[in-house]
């Protein structure tokens, strides 16, 4: 699929925005003053809103006062006290896990924010991901809840998909993960994940991250993934995730790493997006690899459906195929469309098929609404 199709990819207001985030002073400037003469920065659209911390601190350190330039730092502000909240809180739950000799490795936001942007308020982030092996599991829910974390209300979830939900009183989330990628238990899957891993205090606590390897990888994956919030911190993270390691970040390990675990569809695409439209340093020899690279058919099929998602009653249902599809190809096991159907009607449905269409409703229902409020904002429609 190239760039542009699908959700998943910022439009030509976003790209511009990106531009003043990951660009040279000249460019970036430009960018900005053909932003602002596109978009209204009182009304901008979530992830857009996500990007303007980052577009801050660059404007600033070129000195800029333009009248945005006030808000701008409002909002920047809000972002750093929001995450200062979050680290307080994951403080004491870090501590614990420590004292409990439960091994900790911190994905996402929280290892963006200390680990790559090296600023607690240039990448704002909604919770904190927390992986721990899955022999520590039961032991680190008891941990968080003993440091003021509850299970977060929701939706049932299908029961391949067991990432444990947790919030706080100051509508603070935390994940608590088991695996890098819940579709994947393979223990030598995260074994590799561990081994590579690059220590990381947070709170005084001493932590694990992913490599900056595995770190690309795991923003390029999430990043393919449609939502009615857009998605386009991705390209920031994927960008500064680049630019941060520089020499040292090992592409061979990434391509491997893609090709072992079947995701070599969204490395390609996201990484071609980044090299041709945002000029990001990605070496020319991963791109020749990269084009020269054939994808099957069942993987770009999975790619667009990601990237774009379904409408439709049964909107959800392709999504939550390719999870399940995933899932039983890692452990070894045969996956059918009459086992995934149980295993829907068993985990959504408890009280009986008649829920399993209520469910599925419901969720195509918000899926649509997603999509129509994200073309109210602009965004990119479907060819």
């Amino acid at each position: 699929m190239a760039p542009g199709r699908g959700f998943a990819w910022p439009d030509e207001r976003q790209e511009l925005l990106l531009r003043v985030a990951l660009h040279d002073r000249d460019e970036a400037l430009a960018a900005w003053r053909s932003w602002q003469v596109a978009a209204d920065l009182e009304s901008v659209d979530a992830g857009s809103f996500r990007l303007l911390p980052l577009v801050f601190r660059r404007l600033e350190a070129w000195g800029c006062t333009e009248a945005a330039m006030p808000r701008l730092r409002g909002i920047y502000r809000q972002s750093w006290t929001r995450n200062a909240f979050l680290y307080r809180l994951l403080g004491p739950t870090l501590q614990g896990l420590r004292k409990a000799g439960i091994p900790v490795l911190l994905l996402k936001g929280v290892a963006l924010a200390h680990g790559v942007y090296r600023d607690h308020g240039a990448r704002p982030m909604k919770d904190a991901d927390v992986l721990v092996p899955p022999q520590h599991l039961a032991a680190a829910e008891e941990i968080a809840f003993a440091t003021g974390w509850k299970w977060k209300q929701q939706e049932e979830r299908p029961l391949w998909l067991d990432v444990r939900h947790l919030t706080a009183p100051t509508r603070h989330d935390l994940d608590l993960h088991h695996h890098v990628f819940h579709w994947d238990s393979r223990d030598e899957t995260d074994a590799a994940f561990w081994a590579a891993a690059v220590p990381l205090e947070v709170q005084s606590v001493p932590c694990l991250a992913l490599c900056s390897a595995d770190q690309l990888l795991h923003v390029l994956v999430h990043g393919m993934n449609w939502n009615p919030e857009p998605q386009i911190r991705w390209v920031a993270d994927a960008a500064v995730t680049i630019v941060d390691a520089g020499p040292a970040l090992d592409w061979d390990r990434l391509l491997a790493q893609a090709r072992a675990r079947d995701l070599l569809a969204p490395v390609r695409a996201g990484l071609l997006y980044l090299a041709e439209r945002l000029a990001v340093p990605v070496p020319p020899g991963v791109r020749r690899s990269l084009v020269s690279t054939r994808i099957g058919g069942a993987a770009r099929i999975e790619l667009a459906v990601r990237q774009r998602g379904s409408d439709g009653v049964l909107g959800a249902l392709p999504l939550l195929w390719f999870d399940y599809r995933r899932v039983r190809v890692a452990a070894g096991k045969p996956a059918g469309v009459g086992g995934f159907l149980r295993e829907l009607r068993r985990a959504l449905a408890p009280s009986g098929p008649g829920s399993l269409a209520a469910v599925l409703l419901r969720k195509a229902i918000r899926r649509l609404a997603g999509r129509r409020r994200e073309r109210g904002r602009g965004g990119r429609p479907l060819p």
